[in-house]
Parts: structure tokens; sequence; C-alpha cells
């Protein structure tokens, strides 16, 4: 029990947010049942925030073993409607500390991204989770005959040690 608790507290520190999103989601479903008597529409209007809120949870439940098994230090979100600490896979890679001994995990929420993305041999100790290889994609319209040739033409170019990525596809 004493593990379980201590596992707990650090995925919770460690994912962001939970805590507070949960007394927001537990605080909004008390005031909706109070007031059920002059009952108005305004819960129906889901907002950036309301979504906002939504992939967060989805995100700490689905990345807590990944943060654990690793012992990740720091963990960046992207998302293309903005509810991450980036909309760009790249600039989420380029927060990454440089030659850090401890894991960076960074969550691509569902989404294709059409960038072209460099792994510099300086961000070691990268772990890329996205949300389905079927949902996350990263994608580039380079081809052999783009300017560099077929070396230079992938989507993705990783050029640093210790590096993993889970569901998410590179075109």
């Amino acid at each position: 029990m004493k593990f379980e608790a201590s596992f707990v507290k650090k995925v919770v520190s460690q994912s962001g947010e939970f805590i507070s999103l949960l007394t927001r989601m537990v605080s909004r479903h008390h005031h909706h049942h109070r007031h059920r008597r002059r009952h108005h529409h305004h819960h129906h209007r889901r907002g950036r925030e309301h979504k906002c809120d939504d992939i967060k949870w989805r995100s700490s439940l689905s990345t807590s073993s990944l943060i654990y098994q690793y012992k990740v230090s720091l963990v960046l979100t992207v998302d293309l409607e903005g509810c991450g600490n980036f909309s760009s896979a790249q600039k989420a890679i380029d927060a990454v500390p440089d030659s850090s001994p401890s894991k960076t995990l960074i969550i691509i929420y569902s989404g294709t991204y059409r960038e072209k993305v460099v792994v510099h041999v300086n961000k070691s100790n990268l772990i890329i989770q996205g949300e389905g290889f079927l949902n996350t994609v990263i994608e580039w319209n380079d081809t052999a005959n783009s300017t560099g040739g077929t070396v230079y033409s992938s989507s993705v170019a990783i050029f640093a040690s210790n590096f993993t990525a889970y569901n998410i596809s590179f075109k």
C-alpha cells in the first residue's frame, strides 16, 4: 500500500494538473446537481477550456505508467488545437534540456502534424508518446528530388541517443 501511495504521488506531481482538474470536474458536477431546478443550457457549450480539460485527463491516465517506468523528469505536451505546451512537435523537441541525463516525455495529441522534425544529438533520453499510430502522425512531403536528395528527405531524423517513440506514425 505504501508503494502504491508513493507511486500515485509521484505520478500526480509529475504529470501536471491532475488534482486541480479532478477538483474542477467534481465542483462542476456538484454545481450542476445543486441547481437542478433552474436548469440553464450553459453547460452544453463545449469551449476550448473544457476540451483541454478532457485532453489533460486522458493524457494523465495513459502516460502515468511511462512516467513511472522511465523515471521521467519532464513532461511536455503538443496539440494542434492549442491545448498543449506547444502546437508543433519540433518546438517541443527544441525545448528539451540539452544532454539531459534524465528522461523527457513529449505527449503528442491526435492530429496530423505537417512538419519536418529533427532530434539533434544533444536531445538525448527523449520519449515521444502519441495517441495511436492511426491518430497521431508526423509527415513531411520531401522526396529524393528535394534539396539534399534522399538523405535529407525524411519526415523525422533522429541523431540523439536513447530515443523511444510509442503510438505515433512518421510518414
